[in-house]
């Protein structure tokens, strides 16, 4: 049994429901100021640069690509994305610019390094795009210098092709909106979704099309909100979205996620979702991507390793003291569509 969940009923408290066609890392531009020692360099280019110049050479050539592909990155059974510590660490350029996208997560402003608010770690903020102040995006200054991940880059392509052909979806849902500019108590529900995505001729996801929620409850994360001035706010909640990307099958997992947007006057939703992404299922999607992608999208796997760790800064470990996920920023782009629930008795129970 299902019920369908209309996008725009207005009696009883309006529910919006919304179709995700962006939902991907909020990488800033790679500026000289951010990035003055330029992007990272891929794991193939690393290891090359160790090589005596003659087998650097002989490698190189077109003609052994396949044998410098066995070598990179690969010991044994051992390779340097699954097994980071292993591996010779090239280090990572990370990002320098005071200026990022994302949200206060902390309640703190301070730039000091040594103020920590509780469960978190002490680390410098940024100052939003926007103005905001004390912005928290430790996921940002990592991976801000690395060319997968920079707006328009491999990931924002793979992502943005995956929420098109419906391998990874996205539903939220805006519910109890008695006014869309001012209301103090509203409910907001994002979902993994399941089914194929009808596009226009051009290849574009309609609007106004039915979807229904994930049948694991595990990816329904709904949480209270409200509207102030027409922009949209959330209270702290934790965020399971299941990801298939190409060769990642995974979860996004944000602990203590909040999400900040507004309605646009084409019925469609834009915002963004800070949260502090857990550490082992972040790596968990480097693992399944593996060394070829870090040879072909710019970064070295045992740097990037070292910098998430050394960076993170949410959620200590209670034995070691030491932050167990990241401070991220993901864009929120999505379209009006028919968010429709599955009855109790077809969901699974919830598990971590």
């Amino acid at each position: 049994l299902i019920s369908v969940v209309p996008a725009h009923a207005e009696s009883d408290g309006g529910t919006f429901g919304f179709l995700a066609w962006d939902f991907g890392y909020a990488s800033a531009e790679a500026t000289p100021e951010a990035c003055p020692e330029g992007l990272n360099t891929g794991a193939r280019e690393l290891y090359l640069g160790d090589l005596p110049d003659a087998e650097r050479e002989r490698l190189a050539a077109p003609e052994n690509g396949r044998e410098l592909g066995r070598m990179v990155g690969r010991r044994g059974n051992l390779n340097a994305c699954a097994n980071p510590t292993e591996f010779k660490n090239y280090g990572l350029k990370v990002y320098q610019s005071k200026v990022h996208y994302g949200l206060n997560l902390d309640g703190l402003g301070s730039t000091d390094t040594n103020t920590a608010a509780p469960n978190t770690c002490g680390h410098p903020n940024f100052t939003g795009f926007n103005g905001e102040f004390g912005v928290d995006n430790q996921m940002g200054r990592v991976v801000g210098c690395t060319r997968a991940y920079m707006a328009g880059g491999d990931f924002d392509n793979t992502t943005g092709a995956t929420l098109v052909d419906g391998s990874y979806s996205v539903l939220i849902e805006l519910s109890d909106v008695d006014d869309k500019q001012n209301d103090e108590n509203i409910t907001v529900g994002f979902y993994s979704g399941r089914g194929s995505v009808m596009l226009d001729a051009g290849g574009k996801i309609l609007p106004y099309q039915s979807l229904a929620v994930h049948e694991d409850s595990r990816f329904h994360n709904v949480t209270k909100g409200k509207i102030v001035d027409g922009i949209i706010t959330t209270e702290p909640f934790d965020l399971r979205l299941e990801v298939h990307q190409q060769v990642i099958h995974s979860d996004h997992w944000i602990r203590g996620a909040r999400f900040k947007g507004k309605f646009l006057v084409d019925g469609g939703l834009r915002g963004i979702v800070g949260g502090y992404y857990d550490l082992e299922k972040r790596w968990e999607h480097v693992i399944h991507a593996g060394v070829i992608t870090s040879i072909l999208t710019g970064y070295n796997c045992p740097g990037l390793y070292q910098k998430l760790h050394d960076f993170a800064d949410g959620y200590p470990d209670p034995k070691t003291g030491k932050c167990t996920a990241i401070s991220s920023a993901m864009r929120v782009g999505a379209i009006p569509a028919f968010v429709i629930h599955r009855s109790p008795e077809t969901e699974t129970a919830q598990t971590r």
